[in-house]
């Protein structure tokens, strides 16, 4: 913090590189919602933590619409939509290791 303030007196712009329980603690961002807790969807009772949009503008709802997916939660969904496979297509995929 030290370095930020000489730095931002020297006229540079310059802020600290926060470890991520110091983001979530950090009272500022907490203030302005900056970050959101949303349930997890596989039953651990620790909520997800996640950015919020830092743009506001009035007439427009605060807070994402819904919670950010899980790594590899849509492949299925998105494959089948996108490339049409089937079951089998998405089972001999996963076998090969090419999908998780």
């Amino acid at each position: 913090m030290e370095s930020c303030r000489e730095l931002g007196a020297a006229g540079l712009a310059a802020g600290p590189c926060l470890r991520d329980d110091e983001v979530v603690a950090d009272p500022h961002l907490a203030a302005r919602d900056m970050l959101v807790e949303m349930a997890r969807p596989d039953g651990v009772e620790q909520p997800v933590v996640f950015p919020n949009n830092p743009i506001r503008m009035s007439g427009v709802p605060d807070g994402p619409a819904r919670r950010v997916p899980w790594f590899a939660e849509h492949t299925d969904e998105v494959l089948r939509a996108d490339l049409a496979l089937d079951d089998v297509a998405l089972f001999e995929l996963r076998e090969a290791g090419v999908i998780v």
